[in-house]
């Protein structure tokens, strides 16, 4: 889209996409309803991003290869798929302890919780299986109510794709979840001088 009066350009995905992606990031219709599953044995995060954690869960491993032309899901995919999650979750072994917190914020989840899968994957003996299940049990803790908003916003917060704006009685909004971050001044480059008055 590009807005003639501003004259800036912007993308406009689907309720339940991100920025460049091909499956979805929470099961909910364009409405932005949380879509339901018929049978228990199936995943709710089926055709979504934590697709691969889900399946890694359950020890069923991708192809490691396919055929020419193929769609076929393979291996290597969903460990980015799955080292992906673990960053927007807040339990990437790189991701610091203020960005740690404020994912729990964000996904209402305890704090605790992230460290300790957090702590469980940097384990050597920690497998794609193990990933997986660390993911999956805290998919399991975030409340449904929003999750599309509370995922969007936890993964901008980890710098994986911009803030996200939502359409709202048509117009575009933040969202509910939108972290408000102090920053420096852009002239002093952040640095704040005291002056001494006697």
């Amino acid at each position: 889209m590009r807005c003639k009066t501003h004259k800036i350009g912007f993308t406009l995905y689907p309720l339940g996409y991100y920025p460049y992606s091909r499956h979805t990031l929470a099961p909910v219709d364009m409405e932005g309803n949380l879509l339901t599953r018929s049978d228990e044995d199936t995943s709710l995060f089926i055709g979504t991003l934590f697709e691969a954690a889900t399946d890694a869960a359950g020890g069923i491993p991708w192809l490691s290869g396919s055929d020419a032309g193929s769609l076929d899901l393979r291996f290597p995919t969903q460990i980015r798929h799955m080292q992906r999650a673990a960053i927007l979750l807040g339990i990437a072994p790189e991701t610091g302890h203020y960005l740690r917190e404020e994912t729990a914020q964000i996904l209402t989840l305890p704090g605790q919780l992230l460290n300790e899968a957090s702590g469980q994957i940097t384990l050597s003996d920690c497998g794609f299986q193990c990933c997986g299940n660390e993911i999956c049990k805290l998919l399991q803790y975030i409340p449904t109510g929003s999750l599309f908003n509370r995922l969007a916003e936890a993964g901008a917060s980890a710098g994986l794709w911009k803030a996200p704006t939502f359409v709202i009685n048509n117009r575009l909004q933040q969202s509910s979840f939108h972290r408000v971050r102090m920053r420096g001044s852009p002239e002093k480059k952040g640095i704040i001088e005291f002056h001494n008055f006697v």
